[in-house]
């Protein structure tokens, strides 16, 4: 509701601004539209006034709809990206108009106007108070085998904030990426469409990629799944028994078809039986059936990147279990046959 109500106020608003910063003379002949003008009622057009009129608009409909989108958006970089929406147009038009005053009055007028326009990026550049620890530790927890990385450009800096956005906090696994832009990049657009990928139930997926890492036994990816499968719908005996998955009475035909898929296409070597697959291509089409195997597969990639790095876990399951349900210990366990 209050992202709603704020962007009740900020459209309005930025469309208003932009047309009074865009075509002053329509906004003051035609507004508010619909074959309406009022503003001619109170008094004679000034295009420098409908301008400035404009950009603060503008500006202010900025401000709501940062707030509006980025609820925990620091002022201290919102209020200067704001106020450069107003003063950029402002030197622009000045510029444009030169030679208006006199020539004391010119030089004095461009050169507050500049000092409007530098001081808001100047504020924008530098890292407002308490920003390093937004963006990252300077050292990571105990066991990692490498620093922490810092996001080098925009789409890194991106990144960042959504998995900070969405997880509390930037998860080790970015962190490490980030080392290296390209592999960051293609990590997390990787991990983007197989998350929006919609060929087969999220539930059997996201539980054969679960039963993927404890055959890898990496801390962090069984320590995200036990947190966030019952998300998805699986009760806390499904988590609790996806070790022991034959012997339990837990799954369904289709959660134990996959399961057996995940840990024959998790074993070293890899040994998928012909059986098993006409099995799968019984339950799934084509598109399920790519999509199962990317999962899978995606998760021993985590699983053995997070592990090599030495990256643990980061406390999902205590948020939302309380306790892991399996223990951590137990998945480097020997697959049961």
């Amino acid at each position: 509701m209050r992202r709603i109500l704020l962007l009740s106020l900020a459209l309005p608003t930025m469309l208003t601004g932009a047309w009074a910063l865009l075509a002053p003379a329509s906004w003051h002949g035609d507004f508010p539209g619909f074959d309406r003008d009022w503003l001619p009622f109170f008094g004679a057009y000034n295009e420098h006034l409908a301008r400035d009129y404009g950009g603060a608009l503008l500006a202010l409909g900025i401000l709501l709809a940062w707030a509006a989108l980025s609820p925990r958006v620091r002022l201290a970089r919102a209020i200067p990206a704001a106020f450069l929406a107003f003063a950029l147009p402002h030197f622009v038009f000045h510029v444009a108009n030169a030679g208006e005053l006199p020539a004391g009055d010119e030089v004095v007028n461009l050169v507050t106007l500049v000092l409007s326009v530098l001081i808001p990026v100047a504020l924008l550049l530098i890292p407002p108070e308490g920003a390093a620890s937004m963006r990252a530790p300077a050292s990571g927890p105990d066991g990692w085998r490498l620093p922490p990385a810092r996001p080098r450009g925009v789409v890194d800096r991106i990144t960042y904030a959504i998995t900070r956005r969405r997880f509390g906090h930037v998860l080790g696994p970015i962190q490490m990426a980030a080392h290296n832009p390209p592999i960051l990049k293609g990590y997390t657009l990787y991990e983007l469409l197989l998350e929006r990928a919609d060929g087969i139930d999220p539930r059997l997926e996201n539980l054969a990629a679960h039963r993927a890492a404890t055959m890898t036994g990496c801390p962090f990816c069984i320590d995200f799944g036990e947190g966030h499968l019952p998300d998805l719908g699986l009760s806390a005996q499904q988590v609790r028994d996806v070790l022991k998955w034959r012997e339990s009475d837990a799954y369904s035909d289709d959660e134990r078809l996959v399961l057996e898929y995940a840990e024959q296409i998790s074993d070293t070597p890899v040994a998928v039986d012909d059986e098993l697959f006409d099995r799968l291509r019984e339950r799934f089409d084509e598109a399920a059936i790519v999509e199962l195997t990317a999962a899978i597969a995606f998760e021993n990639y985590r699983g053995r990147f997070n592990h090599a790095l030495g990256l643990g876990s980061e406390g999902f399951c205590d948020r939302s279990q309380g306790s892991s349900q399996m223990g951590l210990a137990s998945a480097s366990t020997a697959l049961p046959r």
